[in-house]
């Protein structure tokens, strides 16, 4: 299960933070979210079961669920979050359901209140697992906090799922997953059969790290740095892309933000032109199963100083603007 009092810290903080209801005995330390992904898909669906994921939508997640034969069923997303009610003629019903409510990757939208109960409701009728992944929660201003959908949850259908790779630093790879405690033993038996938990020493020293207050002090301060560079990003991206880049702020900051591509504007050749500039990005469909109506570029400014995030987001725009010229002469 992992290291005690490491999985009592976790649930004082998911408790202050996100409203988590659990006790250390629903705790499972895990190898990063991943693990806790694929444990969870591999324990509690048999192959060819169906996972309703969020589309565009976290690809790791969706090599989880292959990887243990399930069918994905891709959901459309808007502004509110996951839409269960889009085309319900055209899909089977759920085992499971995965999605990041508080900041949805990769879009950023928060998951409205009306939404989350009424995922809630799918999960109950169809007997379905909810997997609450609580991606970039910390990393929000402006707005209240948003329930978890696992602090809603009355009918014990959600698994609550968090990591420290995003909020400490990426090579600690710990992460925990919050069962409910019908389904504690069964996961632990699973996590037993392919390994163990990660290194002691390492949960030792996180778990002094969040207990003694560090973690949401050091929250607080990154808060305000990634704020810093996602202000930075946007405002150069609005002097520089007039035409051919455009973002619109949803609340969220994370550590990336999807950038909008004119109509019609293939974002895996937009991602090559920008590589030839010097400026790596993901485009938007590498997130999507379906034809995206829009494409956009996936920008992380996180780890760069804001001097910096203004001269790639000028070169990035330049370069797209080069390639709507050339493409104009040719037609």
């Amino acid at each position: 299960m992992g290291y005690l009092p490491l999985r009592k810290a976790i649930c004082d903080y998911v408790s202050r933070s996100r409203a988590v209801r659990s006790d250390p005995d629903q705790v499972i330390i895990t190898t990063g979210a991943q693990q806790a992904l694929y444990l969870c898909a591999k324990t509690l669906l048999d192959p060819g079961e169906s996972v309703w994921m969020e589309d565009p939508g976290y690809p790791r997640a969706r090599v989880a669920f292959k990887s243990a034969q399930l069918t994905v069923i891709p959901i459309p997303v808007d502004s509110e979050g996951l839409n269960s009610a889009a085309s319900p003629e055209k899909r089977s019903a759920p085992q499971m359901i995965y999605v990041t409510p508080s900041f949805q990757c990769p879009l950023g939208y928060t998951m409205t209140l009306e939404r989350r109960f009424d995922l809630l409701r799918v999960a109950a009728r169809n007997n379905a697992w909810i997997l609450e992944d609580d991606y970039f929660s910390e990393f929000r201003h402006g707005t209240s906090p948003v329930a978890s959908l696992q602090s809603l949850d009355r009918n014990e259908r959600v698994l609550y799922i968090g990591n420290f790779s995003k909020n400490v630093v990426p090579f600690l790879r710990i992460g925990f997953l919050i069962a409910p405690k019908s389904i504690v033993h069964t996961l632990k038996m699973g996590r037993t059969s392919v390994s163990r938990q990660p290194p002691g020493i390492d949960q030792a020293a996180l778990a002094e790290f969040i207990a003694d207050g560090h973690l949401e002090r050091h929250i607080r301060v990154t808060l305000q740095i990634y704020r810093e560079r996602y202000e930075a990003l946007v405002n150069a991206i609005r002097q520089y892309g007039a035409g051919v880049l455009e973002v619109s702020e949803n609340g969220g900051i994370g550590m990336y933000l999807v950038a909008w591509l004119p109509l019609g504007v293939d974002d895996r050749v937009a991602a090559r032109i920008a590589s030839a500039a010097g400026v790596d990005t993901v485009p938007l469909s590498n997130f999507a199963l379906r034809k995206l109506r829009r494409t956009g570029l996936v920008l992380g400014y996180s780890a760069y100083e804001t001097r910096m995030i203004r001269v790639a987001a000028q070169r990035l725009c330049n370069a797209l603007l080069r390639m709507r010229s050339a493409t104009s002469q040719i037609k």
